[in-house]
């Protein structure tokens, strides 16, 4: 998401907030790409989602591109799989020295345009600077998403639209207009409540975890090295965001996201937790006024 960035940049040039550049702040060499406002002096874990911090990157102009190339099977003409090649914003060559962020190189989102589909994958690095992920995906059309920080980078969410083979006519984006704030799946409840947020303004999304009877959950599992990971799309997928919690409670029973929704409209989410074992994933439907 372009406003995530921007972000990330200025704290990173030292455009924040007089309050963010003390002096203990610009001393410190290392932080954690999700959160930029947690630093150190040495790599330690982000007190937030855990992950070990890195280097602190120099400021570079230009954006990173990135070009999706379809792997289809030659008889069936169903799409198998995904490659993906990130290239420099100077020298347009592959970029492959990908730091490890939530156990992963490259966080792979993949989200149809009728919001239906939903998948998050992660590619693997193959010969000619490329990552490879075989995942099958049914007929239509997409937004595919990446987010990962190049090394000695700032962290990056690039976009690219698909239609995949045997795809007939383009549909038109959807139009999000009741909200969905309540999702059961494998003896799970989970309830959304976003009562601070609209949109441009900075908001919390905060999803409470039970089981069916309602008590709450106490004993979910980290997932890819956090305790939850959420993907928000908004209705026309010009807009994207992967987030993880800034705060949990009680072993995961209530998940709380510190988001900014930049604009008016419906948002499709989706959060995912791990409980005995087992990935969950959850769809969500929010509309937010200006």
């Amino acid at each position: 998401m372009r406003l995530v960035l921007v972000a990330a940049l200025l704290l990173a040039t030292g455009g924040g907030s007089p309050s963010a550049q003390s002096a203990s702040v610009q001393r410190a060499d290392y932080w954690c790409p999700m959160h930029p406002n947690e630093r150190s002096p040495v790599p330690a874990a982000c007190p937030i989602c855990k992950m070990t911090m890195v280097p602190i990157p120099p400021m570079r102009i230009g954006e990173y591109r990135m070009d999706v190339e379809q792997i289809v099977s030659r008889g069936s003409r169903d799409l198998t799989g995904l490659r993906i090649v990130i290239r420099d914003p100077a020298t347009s060559q592959p970029v492959t020295a990908l730091e490890t962020v939530h156990e992963r190189p490259l966080h792979l989102f993949v989200v149809s345009r009728s919001l239906e589909y939903f998948a998050h994958v992660h590619p693997e690095a193959v010969a000619g600077g490329a990552f490879e992920v075989h995942h099958a995906i049914p007929a239509g059309e997409y937004m595919v998403v990446a987010d990962f920080v190049p090394r000695g980078g700032s962290p990056q969410t690039l976009q690219r639209a698909i239609v995949t083979p045997r795809t007939s006519g383009l549909g038109q984006p959807v139009r999000l207009t009741r909200s969905v704030l309540t999702q059961t799946a494998r003896g799970l409840r989970t309830q959304l409540l976003a009562g601070d947020v609209a949109a441009g303004r900075n908001g919390h999304l905060t999803f409470d975890v039970a089981v069916s009877s309602g008590v709450p959950v106490t004993d979910l599992e980290p997932y890819l090295g956090a305790q939850a990971h959420l993907f928000i799309a908004s209705a026309d997928l010009t807009e994207t965001m992967h987030a993880h919690p800034d705060t949990t409670a009680a072993g995961g029973s209530r998940l709380t996201f510190d988001v900014t929704l930049p604009k008016p409209g419906g948002y499709r989410m989706w959060l995912q937790i791990q409980w005995h074992g087992n990935v969950i994933t959850l769809p969500f439907t929010l509309v937010v006024s200006s």
